[in-house]
């Protein structure tokens, strides 16, 4: 199946929060499998996304060294969205199979904002889940 790294960017935290769950196994082990796959696509997006903050954002002395904060001139912050946007919007394919959202049990509880989030992942939102750029901007800058 083909999803956005924008899909993989806002599901990464749900997903984290899911594996926590007490889950049949057959449905723990297909979640797993897939988490180890987006986990790759992930860490590929966010270095390729520290590298933009380095490139565009000036270091703040005073921050942390291990984990520093930046600063944008105006000019610099929307050359990184767009960056960020077009990186966001490429797709890539993920070996996996819709589950249903009955699989996860009645224990299990999401708002309706996680539930969005990974939507991808169910056969329930394969109409309804946005694979291309949405409306919505969710672009962290550091």
């Amino acid at each position: 199946m083909k999803v956005t790294l924008r899909n993989i960017y806002g599901a990464s935290g749900i997903l984290g929060l899911l594996v926590e769950q007490q889950l049949p196994i057959r449905v723990a082990f297909r979640l797993t499998r897939l988490i180890t796959r987006l986990n790759e696509e992930y860490s590929n997006l966010d270095a390729t996304r520290r590298k933009l903050v380095e490139d565009y954002g000036t270091k703040i002395k005073e921050s942390d060294p291990t984990n520093p904060s930046f600063t944008f001139s105006e000019e610099n912050q929307k050359k990184f969205t767009e960056d960020f946007e077009n990186l966001l919007s490429e797709e890539v394919e993920i070996d996996w199979s819709p589950m249903s959202i009955e699989d996860l049990g009645t224990d299990i509880t999401l708002s309706v904002r996680e539930l969005n989030a990974i939507g991808f992942i169910f056969k329930e939102f394969e109409d309804i889940v946005p694979t291309e750029k949405s409306d919505t901007k969710e672009v962290a800058t550091a």
